[in-house]
């Protein structure tokens, strides 16, 4: 892990948190589901829509797994100047 991953966990948070991902991310995914549960929808479009959703709900599953990875990172990286700091001391 690199100072890198730290800083794309962050941005990730930060998108993941932002008022406008959360409606686009409702809206898309309420749409997708609407369209699915419709009597006429024929067998094809979905099965497309369906695969729409979970491509919508991967993407929202990797940036999470870049946020936390991103904290795990920082944490760490305090950690070990916490560990420095108290070797010497010693």
């Amino acid at each position: 892990m690199s100072v890198n991953d730290e800083k794309r966990g962050e941005e990730a948070r930060r998108i993941l948190e932002s008022d406008m991902y959360k409606e686009a991310y409702r809206q898309v995914e309420a749409n997708v589901v609407a369209r699915m549960a419709q009597a006429a929808t024929p067998p094809a479009e979905a099965e497309s829509l369906r695969q729409l959703l979970i491509a919508l709900r991967k993407v929202r599953t990797y940036m999470e797994q870049v946020m936390q990875t991103g904290t795990m990172q920082a944490l760490a990286e305090k950690e070990s100047k916490i560990q420095q700091l108290l070797r010497r001391r010693a």
